[in-house]
């Protein structure tokens, strides 16, 4: 592709530019959402990495939308295809065709000069053109961004000893150059990308999409996540594909530092613990394995607020869920929690109360952890279901009988 817009003033090609909406992508996985979109073109279609555990792709759709995104929403193709006849074309090739060059391999030039990632290169290649450390060419993609994907770790850090701000919205993206960091596991050489962040963190780097962020949770860099935030990246706007918060990423994954999460809630508004994904469902419903670690951000959740009792948009709480997954140690958690109201878990008419409902399970865990536990409150009515579920399902009702007869009952 030709270069169009490299002598346009940078101010000019913001203010066209046009940011294309990334809900269009949600529906394809945390992939999308988490990375930019072009980030996620290069890693398929030039590094040959399946994103498949991040991006649900079905056929060629999602690679057709998001290279035709990423073409037609810059400045120039957008805003006058009669300056730009190959804009013209575009659509046509998508349509046609099932392969497409990323946008950063458009870039040649940027190629040669950070060849064996040479800063005396980049040197040469930005005296000879007359440009400044934020050069972006005809993809509106800035040479330290360029960089960063490339993980060439010294011409990245070069860049930023010459000036280039690695908070420079790409134009027509809103992603920062911290999130144009590959996904860990997607090369061979996770410490590149890890002296990438560090560079670009010390910098003053900010972020406006989760992947680096979570990069820097899953490898425990608590220094990382402080200096990041306070370098001022909003993590009310960090969102995965399900709308979910740095909370219910940290709920994934699995690592647990209480220094990170006290960073996070020093940053949040109040009762950002319960925030809830596209699902309705807040960070406490990402942690309910039976693993030690799952336990203690259980713990650490409710500690500092979450509540159990919140449904999803099922009309699910956290309990039910636990029940239902046969987590047995997150529903002994929830179940301790003072939020949690036996009574009005049992009264809903769309799901069944705690003890029917793990009945139902055939799990004798299950079933011990809810019946025994010291809040159980029953009704008559829920006493009699239960003794006649045991006997339908086969269940060694003599093992359970006294017990269900011994828990305190109350009046509906």
């Amino acid at each position: 592709m030709a270069n169009y817009v490299e002598d346009m003033p940078l101010d000019q090609v913001l203010a066209k530019a046009r940011v294309p909406p990334r809900q269009r992508y949600q529906s394809y996985g945390p992939g999308v959402g988490d990375i930019p979109m072009e980030v996620c073109l290069h890693v398929t279609a030039c590094l040959g990495r399946s994103l498949d555990h991040l991006v649900k792709v079905e056929g060629t759709t999602f690679h057709r939308m998001m290279q035709a995104d990423c073409q037609i929403a810059q400045p120039v193709l957008a805003g006058d295809k009669n300056a730009n006849p190959a804009a013209r074309d575009l659509l046509a090739d998508f349509a046609s065709t099932t392969k497409y060059p990323c946008l950063f391999e458009v870039e040649a030039r940027y190629d040669l000069s950070m060849e064996d990632d040479d800063p005396n290169r980049v040197a040469k290649y930005i005296s000879w053109g007359g440009y400044n450390a934020n050069f972006a060419g005809s993809t509106l993609i800035p040479m330290l961004y360029y960089a960063v994907t490339h993980q060439k770790v010294k011409c990245v850090k070069f860049l930023l000893e010459q000036g280039a701000d690695p908070n420079l919205k790409c134009a027509w993206r809103d992603g920062f150059a911290l999130d144009y960091v590959l996904p860990l596991g997607v090369t061979d050489d996770n410490e590149a990308q890890v002296a990438i962040i560090e560079a670009l963190v010390e910098w003053g780097g900010n972020m406006a999409y989760m992947n680096t962020f979570r990069t820097i949770c899953a490898l425990e860099r608590e220094d990382l996540v402080f200096n990041v935030l306070a370098n001022g990246t909003d993590i009310h706007n960090l969102k995965d594909s399900a709308g979910g918060t740095v909370l219910h990423m940290y709920a994934s994954l699995p690592v647990f530092s209480l220094t990170t999460c006290t960073h996070i809630l020093d940053q949040a508004v109040v009762d950002f613990v319960n925030r809830v994904d596209n699902n309705g469902q807040t960070a406490l419903f990402r942690a309910l394995d039976g693993d030690s670690v799952s336990h203690t951000k259980r713990q650490w959740l409710l500690h500092v607020g979450a509540d159990p009792m919140i449904e999803d948009h099922f009309g699910r709480t956290a309990v039910d869920v636990a029940i239902a997954e046969g987590k047995t140690s997150a529903v002994t958690d929830l179940l301790h929690s003072p939020k949690t109201n036996i009574r009005l878990l049992n009264n809903r008419v769309k799901h069944h109360d705690p003890l029917v409902a793990a009945i139902m399970q055939e799990n004798p865990e299950v079933i011990t952890a809810v019946l025994w536990h010291e809040k159980l409150e029953v009704t008559e009515r829920i006493r009699e279901r239960a003794l006649e579920l045991m006997r339908v399902l086969g269940l060694p009702v003599e093992r359970y009988a006294e017990a269900i007869r011994d828990a305190k009952v109350y009046l509906p």
